[in-house]
């Protein structure tokens, strides 16, 4: 069964402005195209309804991101396990309100390859560790390893607002780590 994600939309795909339609989330909205990419099927969860929900829809398709299915559970899912529960079936749920629970050290959104995406919680190294996120202090800081047009690159990036450093020329997570923990509180780089 293919991996389903739940995406809420306002403070998770966009800056929370509700009624209005906050700022693109590009972070994210570039992950969640990324797992479709992979395979991953992508629903809409948000209590936004009626013409609101509507504008929620347009916009994401403004921003290059569509859906598979919209507050309800994946075609495939519903029919693989035959009901419609009122909670959406998915392998994972991507909200800003949603609580902490401890994250496997290294996972693929794809696989070795083009489009790969591979996140590293940790090294077993120290010599590799980055600092807390200078924006919202929190240690949930990843690397990532990806491949580019021009080859493998790395970025990262915090995981709990999103903050990160992605030069596109970052050939080891040498670079990045060097970049990231020069930063201070506050976002100013220092050095």
């Amino acid at each position: 069964m293919r991996k389903a994600i739940t995406i809420d939309f306002d403070g998770c795909l966009c800056t929370d402005a509700f009624p209005a339609i906050g700022k693109p989330n590009w972070p994210v909205i570039s992950r969640a195209k990324a797992e479709q990419r992979a395979g991953a099927g992508l629903i809409l969860w948000t209590c936004r309804e009626d013409q609101l929900l509507l504008d929620a829809i347009a916009a994401c398709e403004d921003w290059g991101l569509t859906f598979d299915a919209v507050n309800e559970s994946l075609p495939d899912w519903i029919e693989a396990f035959k009901n419609r529960p009122r909670k959406v079936g998915a392998s994972e749920y991507w909200d800003d309100r949603a609580a902490q629970i401890p994250s496997i050290s290294q996972f693929f959104v794809h696989g070795p390859g083009d489009d790969s995406i591979e996140l590293i919680e940790s090294f077993p190294c120290e010599e590799a560790a980055l600092k807390p996120c200078p924006f919202c202090g929190s240690i949930r800081v990843f690397y990532e390893r990806y491949n580019s047009v021009v080859g493998e690159r790395w970025r990262c990036w915090c995981a709990d607002c999103l903050a990160g450093i992605d030069p596109g020329y970052a050939q080891s997570w040498g670079t990045v780590q060097d970049m990231w923990n020069r930063r201070e509180p506050g976002g100013a780089v220092n050095g």
